[in-house]
């Protein structure tokens, strides 16, 4: 018998893994996203604490060819890396990683049921 005062369970919140403030190569604390970054917040043209990088990588940890073996409503786990270029020696690197999740919807867009598998939707938590 159900409780019908039970919460829904909060999704998972996405977990930052490592960060890293120099270059693994050289140990420059120069980057060149951030170094444009801090001109264009100094200018006006963005927040003060809004992070940017050089490039983000971001996806569901999963095997393509198990799709179909993800039931809908799942919640699978995400990657999420934010990266920069050293000013010093030009090594790209992680500066932000990051754990988190990609929901399959319940009910696919459109609420009609495609085959087994159906898309995953990355969200941020």
């Amino acid at each position: 018998m159900s409780d019908n005062n039970e919460k829904p369970q909060e999704p998972p919140r996405p977990e930052v893994i490592a960060e890293f403030d120099k270059c693994p190569v050289c140990g420059s604390p120069e980057r060149f996203a951030e170094t444009l970054a801090k001109e264009a917040k100094e200018k006006g043209h963005m927040a003060p604490d809004y992070e940017y990088y050089t490039n983000v990588i971001q996806g569901p940890v999963r095997q393509a060819s198990w799709e179909n073996k993800i039931p809908f409503g799942a919640t699978i786990t995400a990657l999420w890396a934010g990266t920069d270029i050293c000013m010093n020696c030009g090594t790209m690197y992680g500066l932000k990683l990051i754990k988190g999740f990609a929901h399959k919807p319940a009910i696919p867009p459109g609420g009609e049921v495609p085959p087994p598998g159906g898309p995953l939707i990355i969200g941020r938590g």
